[in-house]
């Protein structure tokens, strides 16, 4: 079946391909269902926190310029990438890592949880609010606002 660009195939079909190889986490899990899908192995963390992934859309984009999409459990991308070459294999762990691995701080943020981000538009010719913080003191009793929410 093709969606748009995107050819949905069976995991199988992929073996036959030498494209590079994608995975995007599916099958989330948060709380004690996380914790107990991984702790029987049939789950990793998602960039080191408190969610979980079951499962995968395992993508690659073919000759044709289409890409090509298979879902997967773990457990069976774990048994699908002993059929693969060593090289191609090793790939595919290493994106699960990649996946699963905390990630470290930026500018001072620590990403291990959700962020939230509030915007103040001080530019003179901003449509999204209408002009109402061009004035210094609006502009920052704004942002403190934001900050006191949560942003």
């Amino acid at each position: 079946m093709v969606e748009g660009r995107v050819q949905r195939v069976e995991l199988e079909a992929l073996l036959r391909t030498e494209a590079r190889i994608w995975l995007r986490p599916l099958g989330l899990l948060e709380g004690a269902a996380a914790e107990a899908a991984i702790a029987a192995g049939w789950a990793l963390r998602l960039a080191g926190g408190g969610i979980a992934f079951t499962s995968v859309e395992v993508l690659a984009r073919l000759s044709d310029g289409a890409v090509a999409a298979a879902v997967a459990s773990l457990p069976q991308l774990r048994v699908w990438t002993r059929r693969l070459d060593p090289g191609a294999a090793a790939e595919i762990m290493h994106g699960l890592e990649r996946l699963s691995a905390g990630r470290p701080a930026w500018a001072g943020l620590s990403l291990d949880r959700p962020l939230l981000m509030g915007v103040v538009n001080v530019t003179p010719d901003s449509f999204s609010d209408g002009g109402k913080f061009l004035d210094s003191e609006r502009a920052i009793a704004q942002g403190r606002a934001l900050a006191a929410a949560g942003a």
